[in-house]
């Protein structure tokens, strides 16, 4: 077996909501897909982003959804950058595009500089600048 994370999908509560926030708020970029209405494809470097109504994601995996207790359900999402100035200018494109603060972009303990934010449906984000490792693509 070749172990590889090749797409994660976000249950989403409003499908319509959610692509603008990633297509025209973040810029990734729609995959043309011609299924089903109420998916979307995002193609990013080494990996695929999809959003999908939650309750037709749950039925699918056959179980039924509960609304998130609270900000953080244990998940969050890391995209990573080269230079401090990046994690700040996608945080703040982030922000524009109607994400909630979690976190200011700062220093981090360890000696990064990460942000963190939620998208509209709660999904934790974080934007990390780690100069003792880079994740990039494989």
């Amino acid at each position: 077996m070749n172990p590889c994370i090749n797409m994660i999908t976000l249950g989403v509560h409003d499908f319509k909501v959610s692509l603008d926030f990633y297509q025209n708020g973040l810029g990734f970029p729609r995959y043309a897909y011609e299924g089903e209405e109420e998916v979307a494809f995002f193609e990013l470097t080494g990996t695929w982003l999809s959003i999908y109504p939650i309750q037709l994601l749950a039925a699918d995996a056959g179980i039924t959804t509960t609304p998130l207790q609270s900000e953080f359900n244990g998940v969050t999402i890391y995209h990573n950058v080269k230079t401090p100035a990046e994690v700040e200018a996608i945080f703040h494109m982030a922000i524009s595009a109607g994400a909630k603060k979690l976190r200011q972009p700062d220093q981090a303990d360890w000696g990064g500089y990460t942000a963190y934010f939620n998208d509209p449906d709660g999904h934790v984000w974080g934007v990390i600048h780690n100069p003792f490792f880079w994740p990039g693509p494989v």
